[in-house]
């Protein structure tokens, strides 16, 4: 992934994303490498570490979506829109 594609995924502005990219890198979560085909852009891979906090949090966003189902579906239900 490009850090183009990241803030796009992430809607932040192309700043942003250098900066947060900068501060993953440090903290060991990711890598930079630049691109084959074209030395001017960045792409990004994920560390060891990196894909394993990713592991974890995905696993703890589903344990804590399920823990909440019942309030999200009520929350959903809840709001204005067509029946």
């Amino acid at each position: 992934m490009s850090i183009g594609a990241l803030a796009e995924e992430l809607v932040l502005k192309h700043h942003s994303a250098v900066e947060l990219v900068g501060r993953l890198e440090q903290a060991g979560l990711i890598k930079r490498h630049s691109d084959p085909e074209d030395k001017r852009r960045v792409l990004l891979s994920l560390t060891r570490i990196g894909a394993s906090r990713l592991s974890e949090l995905t696993r703890e966003h589903s344990v804590s979506l399920n823990k909440n189902r019942d309030l999200i579906i009520e929350n959903l239900k809840a709001l204005p829109g067509e029946d």
